[in-house]
């Protein structure tokens, strides 16, 4: 995947009434909640470690980031790009961008956005690689530098080296940050991303008044700089994020009323709030997320490609993604998503084929003993690494990849991969110390993120890219791409990309999800939860006046 400070003072009141209503919030004393609706609570994943999106390791530091701050651009429900920060006026001729911040526009903070912010958050912060973050390649490929060329406020000419047409669109994924929050007293340029992540500034719909201690819980409250835009009801004045991947744990928060929203509930917990919809409203989002098995190339069995392949037709992919239930789940053939123009259309997922197991692994030079693979008398086990959600939420559906292995012949030992672990060794280039196979679900903001996993490793930073594949066609094609101006030209490559990447099986891909988010219908409204940005809308939702939606 591949996702600021100083600190403003609020009216006493305002403080007051909110430690009261976060006292409510979590005294377990769900009818209190219910009475004085203050802060609004909302059940979250992993305890996020930054405020940053440019530094957000899981979708819960992203959607943290959300509210913290505005992206240059975002998509209307009828696909249509808008954008809260520049005037209406904005311009995309290429090879320019030009477009001018809105007047009156300002920060958490109170201070005046300007051309200066614009220019610092593009030049000394996203194309930089030296501040600890790693998206700084990709910008630099993408984006050449912000430069102001008219006397006009605000002015900005944005160098755009690709692509063609639509290189607006790659500003969704780039928030505005303020040069004065995220730099040391005296005006210099580095950023200090370590030093104000716990009292980031900026200019989206809550902020944090006070810095925050600790990342279990998060506290927000409304940024007074943005008006909130909700049709009826009463705006919401803050929000409290809290932290927890128990989810029976979540379940009993949000049944006891202790809870207005479960960002992202499993399946199997659904049925008993789809039927108290007097209560409880659900609703499904395409968060862009994929699921995939990646495989070590360097493994002496896994290095054969037919040993991959037969792994591939083993999965008994239709089965597995009935356990999400409805139409949650769609199998996919490579990195791009079905429907998307870079997939290779003519391509479908792997299906099921025992037979066609059995013919790999022989002509492979393998025998099968005693139910078992052999090959010179010598058999091997597979060491499958889990992320420990994925462990904790979907077991039916692990053990639905073990079972379906086992059964043809390969032996398999599961392992839960810990977020320190995942962290630390996998993200490290690691993985293949402790795991042979690493079950994951990747997060596309853009298409383009997806190319990250199938580049070789550089540096000794994160990466995911997880057994380090290295692949000289692949990387030749990538290079080719972003050097291409042409739309059609680059859609092909893309296609070919994802042809290639199904036979080589770097990861054996599984199936794209919609999410869904259970919340409090008689509670609140204007709940609408948005395609991976899922705070797009969040200036709508107000507590509400009345029962019923």
């Amino acid at each position: 995947m591949i996702q600021l400070c100083r600190r403003i003072l609020v009216p006493v009141a305002l403080a007051v009434a909110l430690v009261v209503a976060l006292q409510l919030a979590t005294s377990g004393a769900g009818e209190a909640i219910a009475q004085e609706p203050r802060v609004l609570v909302v059940l979250e994943e992993d305890e996020p470690q930054s405020t940053y999106p440019f530094l957000a390791r899981t979708m819960s530091e992203q959607r943290l980031a959300e509210l913290l701050f505005d992206r240059f651009f975002t998509t209307t429900a009828g696909g249509d790009l808008t954008s809260r920060l520049y005037e209406d006026g904005w311009s995309a001729r290429p090879p320019n961008l030009n477009f001018a911040v809105r007047e009156g526009l300002k920060f958490s903070n109170g201070s005046k956005v300007t051309f200066s912010d614009v220019s610092f958050t593009l030049n000394d912060v996203y194309r930089r690689s030296d501040v600890g973050h790693d998206v700084g390649p990709w910008y630099s490929r993408v984006f050449g530098d912000a430069q102001q060329i008219t006397p006009m406020h605000g002015s900005v000419r944005f160098l755009v080296s690709m692509p063609d047409d639509g290189a607006e669109r790659y500003l969704q994924t780039t928030v505005l940050l303020s040069r004065e929050g995220l730099t040391a007293e005296g005006g210099a340029n580095r950023p200090m991303l370590e030093e104000t992540k716990r009292k980031p500034v900026g200019t989206g719909p809550f902020y944090a008044a006070e810095t925050i201690e600790s990342f279990d819980k998060v506290t927000l409250a409304r940024n007074p700089h943005r008006p909130a835009q909700v049709r009826s009801g009463e705006p919401v004045g803050g929000i409290q994020l809290l932290y927890d991947q128990d989810a029976a744990r979540q379940k009993e928060l949000m049944e006891g009323g202790r809870a207005d929203i479960w960002v992202s509930p499993p399946p199997a917990v659904l049925p008993p709030f789809r039927n108290q919809s007097d209560r409880y409203g659900i609703r499904t989002y395409d968060l862009m997320q994929w699921w995939y098995l990646a495989l070590n190339h360097d493994h002496p069995h896994l290095s054969n490609a037919k040993v991959r392949e037969a792994l591939d037709a083993a999965i008994p992919r239709s089965q597995l993604v009935e356990k999400f239930g409805g139409d949650s789940a769609r199998p996919t053939s490579g990195p791009f998503l079905p429907g998307s123009a870079w997939e290779a259309a003519d391509l479908g997922p792997t299906e099921e084929n025992k037979e066609r197991v059995a013919e790999l692994m022989q002509s492979a030079g393998y025998s099968k003993e005693a139910g078992r693979w052999l090959k010179n008398g010598e058999g091997f086990t597979l060491r499958l690494g889990v992320q420990a959600d994925i462990a904790d939420d979907f077991a039916d559906v692990l053990y639905g990849f073990q079972d379906a292995w086992e059964s043809v012949g390969f032996r398999v030992r599961v392992q839960s991969i810990r977020p320190s672990d995942w962290r630390d060794k996998v993200e490290r280039g690691q993985a293949s110390s402790a795991w042979d196979v690493v079950l994951g679900r990747w997060n596309l903001d853009r298409e383009e993120g997806a190319l990250d996993l199938f580049m070789k490793r550089s540096g000794e930073g994160r990466q995911v890219n997880l057994f380090g594949y290295d692949n000289e066609e692949v990387t030749k094609i990538v290079n080719d791409f972003y050097n291409e101006t042409s739309g059609p030209v680059r859609e092909a490559l893309m296609q070919r990309l994802h042809r290639l990447l199904h036979n080589d099986r770097p990861y054996l891909f599984l199936w794209t999800l919609r999410v869904q988010s259970i919340y409090r219908r008689d509670r609140v409204t204007g709940f609408r939860p948005g395609p991976f940005y899922y705070f797009t809308q969040v200036d709508r939702l107000a507590w509400r006046n009345s029962g019923g939606e």
